[in-house]
């Protein structure tokens, strides 16, 4: 099978990530897939990046979306959706849709678009990431007949590798002291609600670390963090690390006293980001519109969304407790395979109507 993965930027990018594990994955088992890469400002042909070919999509360099179906030829196209680059998807979607009619087009929806001019991408979508969209779709679903499947994520971050020597040695590299170390992780976009954490946490107990990558879109965004982060105490420069590659913010989970994700929208299974944390036995403590209060089979604490008080009460109480069942999550090669099943799928139906015209 010849697979085309059209993403946006892969550095710092959750989605674009996705999409090269599971073009990696892909490829292990036979799959022939190149992953493309649109608008990330680079331009050029094929690239090999830890085993997954890449090209990247720039028409300003002369390397169009055209380029690549004529030379690679896909059999089916599968876009994930929204990216940085979502409106570039978008009419890639639209002219693949109109002139490209013979190669079925796979959408897989991470995440509510920002904008009403995009949902025609949404109702075409195949995979749905979050199964809170695979339950708010199903009337479109049976109104139009469409097949839509849930695929659950998996974690993105390679385990820890920190000895019995190394926990002290990397607390100390980090400067925490006889404070507790509290770690959060991310892009920096307001969904994540960082500027909570300065809230959150107490600047006398607690070495706070945030480790993310801000985008072109959300500079304004990262440069008000800045500056609220002054506003309670806190020293921009020590809280603000940048963006670690996965080992090292894998390292730095597990010697951490606990992990706090205060998502907007409430942390759930389809969160590569706390699925990675789950994988760990640190205390986590998260936000959720459907569970309460500590699990101890996970050590992780669901708090009410935007509720300070009780965030705070439970890093007072649960900072620093280890434990819960830290056994590998799910794993890629069982993303892969459900995938394999959706390209198949579709693609019987083409053959099938192939067969038909040529009879």
């Amino acid at each position: 099978m010849r697979l085309l993965i059209l993403t946006g930027r892969i550095e710092g990018c959750g989605i674009g990530m996705y999409a090269k594990h599971l073009a990696a994955h892909l490829s292990r088992v036979g799959v022939d897939v190149v992953l493309g890469c649109v608008g990330d400002g680079k331009g050029g042909w094929v690239s090999d990046e830890d085993g997954v070919r890449v090209v990247r999509i720039d028409v300003r360099r002369g390397v169009g979306m055209w380029d690549v179906l004529d030379r690679w030829k896909p059999e089916v196209v599968h876009i994930q959706y929204p990216s940085s680059e979502s409106l570039a998807l978008y009419l890639f979607y639209k002219a693949l849709k109109r002139f490209y009619r013979r190669v079925p087009i796979v959408t897989t929806l991470h995440e509510r678009p920002n904008s009403w001019r995009v949902w025609p991408i949404v109702w075409g979508a195949k995979v749905v990431i979050s199964p809170r969209w695979a339950k708010l779709m199903w009337g479109w679903k049976i109104a139009t007949m469409k097949r839509m499947v849930h695929i659950a994520n998996a974690s993105m971050l390679p385990s820890a590798k920190v000895g019995r020597g190394g926990r002290e040695k990397l607390r100390e590299k980090w400067g925490v002291g006889k404070k507790k170390l509290v770690l959060s992780f991310g892009f920096l976009t307001p969904a994540n609600e960082t500027e909570l954490l300065f809230q959150i946490c107490d600047v006398r107990k607690h070495r706070l670390v945030v480790s993310g990558r801000a985008f072109e879109q959300t500079e304004a965004y990262h440069a008000a963090l800045r500056d609220r982060c002054g506003e309670y105490g806190w020293d921009a420069a020590e809280v603000f690390c940048g963006y670690l590659d996965g080992q090292r913010l894998s390292d730095l989970m597990e010697v951490s006293d606990a992990i706090v994700l205060p998502y907007r929208d409430g942390g759930d299974d389809w969160n590569t980001s706390l699925l990675a944390a789950m994988e760990h036995e640190t205390f986590k403590l998260t936000t959720s519109k459907k569970r309460r209060g500590y699990e101890s089979e996970t050590n992780t604490y669901y708090a009410r969304i935007g509720d300070l008080d009780e965030m705070k009460k439970a890093l007072e109480r649960y900072i620093g407790v280890r434990g819960g069942d830290v056994r590998q999550g799910r794993q890629w090669e069982d993303v892969a395979s459900e995938h394999m099943e959706v390209y198949g799928r579709y693609m019987n139906v083409i053959e099938w109507c192939e067969a038909v015209e040529r009879s």
